[in-house]
């Protein structure tokens, strides 16, 4: 068969046989698009709340129902079968160069442009659910499933899936570390105040 001549697709199965699936595509391919690092609007979200693990604390269960949107284009991610979730807690942390403490619900609240000291906690959540805020997208390894069913990740963050350099990032999908290739999952990691004009 000459390069340039179409044939019949009954022909040419001899030859897609001979090719198999890797001529289509290679086996690492994923159809899953990691949604870019960087600064998205959430307009709406759902949250649930319980008391901790240490019996003392709240944690709240954030969900980004209608996903977020990227502020230059007005693309979506993550609203479909499954949103974006984090996690934010009433346990206390100081921060460097900081008087007192604060956690990570209170910063939350915070980025909606809500005070965390005027009303009642479940209140000020309640409140917050529909006003919009700032999210911060990063990255980290997605786990890899173990014979028992549970996962394990090495940790890696953000700046791991960097080949540029901080000024100027050049962000990749996956990464190869010694033998093992590692591949990036989004995750909101921070809040802020949206920026006024």
């Amino acid at each position: 068969m000459e390069a340039n001549q179409y044939i019949d697709l009954s022909e040419l199965q001899n030859l897609a046989e001979d090719l198999g699936p890797e001529a289509l595509e290679s086996n690492d391919y994923s159809d899953f698009e990691v949604t870019p690092v960087g600064h998205y609007l959430s307009q709406q979200r759902e949250i649930k709340g319980k008391v901790g693990k240490d019996g003392v604390n709240l944690t709240f269960e954030i969900t980004f129902t209608g996903g977020i949107q990227d502020p230059q284009t007005g693309r979506s991610y993550g609203s479909g079968q499954y949103p974006f979730k984090t996690w934010l807690s009433t346990k206390k942390f100081n921060k460097q160069n900081r008087v007192g403490s604060t956690s990570t619900a209170a910063e939350y609240l915070r980025a909606c442009g809500l005070d965390p000291k005027d009303g009642t906690i479940g209140d000020l959540f309640e409140v917050s659910k529909t006003l919009p805020v700032q999210v911060y997208v990063a990255w980290e390894d997605k786990g890899k499933k173990q014979e028992d069913g549970t996962y394990t990740n090495a940790g890696l963050k953000t700046k791991d899936f960097n080949r540029g350099t901080k000024e100027s990032p050049q962000y990749v999908p996956s990464v190869t570390i010694g033998n093992e290739t590692f591949t990036a999952r989004a995750r909101v990691s921070g809040f802020s105040k949206i920026a006024s004009n």
